[in-house]
């Protein structure tokens, strides 16, 4: 709890989440969603429903979305 005053968090919030049936069903779906995709550790990426695999530095995502949009979904087609 102090961490997370150190944070700046609404602690009472904070605290309430912790023990919420809700919270818990919400981080349960999320659990079972990341394994359904393959996500097994954070953080993963994901370009054009594909997992993004290898360094996580700024390059590696930034360029699989720069080449996600020069795909043959988004090129300008001459009329």
């Amino acid at each position: 709890m102090r961490y997370a005053e150190e944070l700046g968090l609404n602690v009472a919030q904070f605290t309430a989440d912790l023990d919420s049936a809700a919270v818990r069903a919400r981080v349960e779906r999320d659990l079972e969603s990341a394994d359904a995709s393959g996500a097994h550790a954070t953080p993963t990426f994901f370009v054009d429903g594909r997992r993004l695999l290898g360094s996580y530095d700024a390059r590696t995502p930034t360029s699989a979305l720069e080449a996600s949009r020069r795909g043959t979904r988004t090129q300008e087609v001459r009329s």
